[in-house]
């Protein structure tokens, strides 16, 4: 039986029945939490999302649960900007009951698309998947997305020396060049009452970066600014909030934040300042973080570099692992000719030679002619 929820109060009496859900799950994942959830639901639910709890016959015990989103498309989880490890909680060693849950989406909701996918136990999912495509689904793989990670052990030394040479001669470089500007220092926040102090910071720091000119900086939403403070407000009341700010001649120049969950260090957001590029600000807070917490005898034992893939993410990291969507389909003709296209088209396009395919400056150009 699946009990369907789509009001904020009555998703929080759940409370103790998905943490209970999620401890048997033996997943680690900060976004599988009812507390994540809970305040995503409260900023952005919007009256578009719904939770799925999977009941037993009899007891009416939680079996399985997850939280999806509808859209113009169809429905899927919680996009990746407030939700970058998705799937369904269920008790370890059960079976994700994907027919159920598919067959339920289809009768109430008849979607185009249904997007899924299960993090970490992903090839399990996938046979699951498959076997749960009936008549009435086509299934595609996306593409993979990259999440890499952090894992700490022994001192900062021995974490420069797990690099090849070369990383490790860019890393150590980048490192004595933010000296050369001047003394500089990380400093951590992580108390409710300097809610206020960081993010005048962040705000500081964000006004002179490419992402809010790009607006993906917290700040260049007032939603997100909302979302973000109540996230550090909500978690530093369990000491489990943290943010770190690099500073050099008293001026901060980058900062992270991010949860502590079971152990792991979730970074939700960084910036920098580009006037401080050159320092690679990023890159050596990064550095800086690592050492305090080798240094430092914390419980914390994983970083997770969350977010789109990126250079600098692979250079510091020790362990990735790839994270796939699968989009399931309703039978159709318009369905099958995208699956097509999507599979053998695309690729074929992208093996093209480069001078094959004409720019988006040149059709620009073309075009004010």
């Amino acid at each position: 039986m699946i009990q369907s929820i789509s009001g904020l109060d009555e998703f929080d009496h759940t409370r103790q029945e998905w943490d209970a859900l999620y401890k048997m799950s033996g997943i680690n994942s900060l976004f599988l939490t009812h507390q994540w959830l809970s305040n995503w639901i409260k900023h952005f639910g919007n009256d578009r999302w719904v939770a799925l709890l999977v009941r037993a016959p009899g007891n009416g015990s939680v079996l399985a649960a997850t939280v999806l989103r509808g859209s113009a498309r169809g429905v899927g989880f919680i996009e990746r900007g407030h939700l970058h490890c998705r799937g369904v909680l269920q008790v370890r060693n059960n079976a994700v009951p994907l027919e159920e849950i598919l067959a339920y989406i289809r009768k109430v909701y008849s979607p185009r698309v249904v997007l899924l996918s299960q993090y970490p136990q992903e090839s399990e999912f996938l046979k699951r998947a498959k076997l749960s495509v009936d008549g009435n689904w086509f299934i595609l793989e996306k593409s993979p997305l990259s999440m890499r990670r952090i894992i700490l052990g022994g001192v900062f030394e021995s974490y420069l020396l797990s690099k090849n040479k070369k990383v490790r001669h860019e890393l150590r470089r980048k490192l004595r060049r933010l000296e050369k500007e001047g003394p500089s220092y990380l400093r951590r926040l992580d108390v409710p009452s300097q809610l206020f102090e960081l993010f005048s910071i962040i705000d500081d720091i964000e006004r002179d970066s490419w992402k809010f000119h790009n607006g993906t900086a917290i700040i260049s939403s007032e939603a997100e600014l909302n979302f973000y403070k109540d996230v550090f407000k909500m978690y530093s009341y369990s000491s489990r909030a943290r943010a770190y700010v690099l500073y050099t001649d008293k001026i901060p120049i980058s900062y992270a934040l991010g949860i502590i969950e079971n152990g792991t260090y979730y970074v939700l957001k960084t910036s920098y300042k580009d006037s401080y590029a050159n320092v690679s600000p990023g890159t050596v807070l990064f550095l800086r973080v690592i050492e305090e917490l080798c240094s430092n005898n914390e419980t914390i034992s994983t970083i997770e570099l969350l977010g789109a893939d990126a250079r600098w993410k692979e250079q510091l990291s020790t362990h990735a692992s790839m994270f796939r969507t699968y989009a399931f389909y309703s039978r159709g003709l318009i369905p099958f000719l995208y699956i097509l296209s999507y599979k053998y088209l695309k690729p074929a396009i992208e093996r093209l030679p480069l001078n094959w395919v004409i720019s988006r400056k040149e059709i620009d150009t073309a075009n004010r002619r």
